[in-house]
């Protein structure tokens, strides 16, 4: 993703407004995402649905401490792309 300078990416914004549709209309936690495919046909949530899926994993969850550790710790073998 080019980037008009650090940390600030212009084409994630449209994604960004994405995802607040998709938290607005389907709140948050594990599965928002997957749900929100049957209503929501989008190009780079059908692409990007693993890693969306791996996110939810280390952000909702009830492991413990150094379970959560180590899934905060290990990267994405993916990377997320936005729509072209």
């Amino acid at each position: 993703m080019a980037s008009d300078r650090p940390a600030h990416k212009f084409g994630l914004l449209p994604l960004a407004a994405d995802i607040a549709a998709i938290h607005r209309n389907f709140g948050f936690g594990k599965g928002v995402f997957r749900k929100a495919m049957d209503s929501v046909p989008s190009a780079w949530l059908m692409r990007n649905l693993p890693a969306i899926e791996l996110i939810e994993k280390k952000g909702y969850n009830d492991h413990s401490f150094v379970r959560n550790l180590r899934l905060a710790l290990r990267t994405l073998n993916t990377r997320i792309e936005p729509e072209d």
